[in-house]
């Protein structure tokens, strides 16, 4: 058994996925210190439920380190109305961003000038310096709803397999709508190789905030 866990493994680690490699690796492990396979399954969904947990407090965290900011922003231009000024140029900026995410750059760095996803800066033909930190914004997160009549409806990601083929069919009509926002990461260009004789292409641009699916 070693000899499949280790062939399996040297697949998974060819074709990039490591996560699940890891998860594999342990099993491989496992079962090597006289572990019974049921304990194995035991051990490893104990451990998939572990993470879960650990990636869902980590992103509530950083969600709510996201609100404290934009609180104590406003909080802080309550108290000092002076330092408006600077706000107010540097929103001018991001007029396309929703007044949260402006004061959440603007809490997170107070200097950027045109920012955009990892995959939108490679899509330049540019890419993100080593080492920088993205900037965080809320990006909304949609969902489509499959209306099963009556009043009653599900969501496509939650449907049987006859309901997802009859909505495919167009026999079950469906409906995309907004359901909750997430923090998505960009980086502003200062934190790119982007050619500073090319800005005069990015800076006469700008993305809605409803739209920017790709963060």
């Amino acid at each position: 058994y070693v000899g499949v866990f280790s062939r399996i493994n040297k697949y998974i680690l060819n074709h990039n996925t490591s996560k699940f490699s890891n998860y594999l690796t342990a099993m491989a492990l496992n079962w090597m210190r006289g572990k019974s396979l049921p304990e194995i399954i035991s051990l490893s969904i104990a451990k998939k439920k572990e993470n879960l947990q650990k990636e869902n407090e980590l992103t509530r965290k950083n969600q709510e380190e996201a609100r404290e900011k934009i609180t104590t922003l406003a909080k802080n231009f309550e108290a000092d109305p002076s330092t408006l000024a600077d706000y107010l140029q540097f929103g001018s900026r991001f007029y396309k961003y929703s007044p949260k995410n402006t004061l959440l750059l603007y809490a997170q760095n107070p200097f950027a000038t045109y920012i955009q996803s990892f995959e939108n800066w490679k899509k330049e033909g540019c890419s993100v310096l080593k080492g920088e930190h993205g900037l965080k914004v809320w990006v909304p997160v949609s969902a489509t709803f499959i209306d099963l009549g009556n009043g009653n409806e599900v969501q496509l990601s939650k449907a049987t397999k006859e309901q997802k083929k009859a909505c495919k069919e167009g026999k079950l009509p469906s409906e995309k709508r907004l359901v909750a926002f997430r923090l998505g990461t960009t980086f502003d260009i200062s934190q790119t190789n982007f050619p500073k004789e090319r800005y005069p292409e990015l800076f006469n641009m700008g993305f809605n905030d409803a739209d920017q699916r790709m963060l």
